[in-house]
């Protein structure tokens, strides 16, 4: 399976496994350095680590526009469901899996502060191991360093990718 990853900027990330699109955390229109907008960019999935405006601004327009399905903890799931009339939605909670067409999404724990951006309760932040046919990748998204990410990493992780903004999230050092 060919595999392509893209950092759009910020958060964002653009996975394609083969004929499937996953994006994940989408921040595009409101983002001072993403390359283009929510409406070039076409998906069947949006994975979103949490509810912050940085991480769901572009969510709702991309899936309603393209059918894409959202991944997301449960209380968002239902948010985006309820509050943006998005059809496809998957709540999923820490630690629970789905196999999907290009692979398998684990939901990992992430230890981040969450609201969404209308002040609603979001659930709890999450991180995702993703388990594709040319490896394991974690996307540990906005956390804290944390002990648990060594029984992540006892998965087999091929690349993983972390936050190191030093004042919201983990620092590089």
């Amino acid at each position: 399976m060919a595999t392509e990853l893209t950092w759009p900027g910020h958060g964002s990330w653009s996975i394609k496994v083969d004929e499937h699109h996953v994006l994940l955390d989408p921040f595009f229109d409101d983002s001072p350095t993403a390359p283009f907008m929510a409406n070039d960019v076409d998906c069947d999935y949006i994975l979103v680590s949490h509810g912050h405006f940085d991480h769901v601004a572009d969510v709702a327009s991309i899936a309603n526009r393209t059918g894409a399905t959202v991944v997301a903890i449960f209380e968002i799931a239902e948010w985006f469901s309820k509050n943006h009339g998005v059809k496809e939605t998957l709540g999923m909670n820490l630690g629970g899996g789905v196999n999907l067409p290009f692979g398998r999404v684990k939901m990992t724990p992430a230890h981040h502060s969450l609201q969404l951006p209308d002040g609603s309760y979001g659930g709890n932040p999450a991180g995702f191991l993703l388990t594709l046919e040319v490896g394991n990748i974690y996307f540990a998204r906005d956390t804290a360093l944390f002990s648990d990410m060594k029984l992540i990493g006892a998965a087999g992780i091929d690349l993983a990718i972390l936050p190191i903004g030093d004042h919201f999230t983990m620092g590089a050092g």
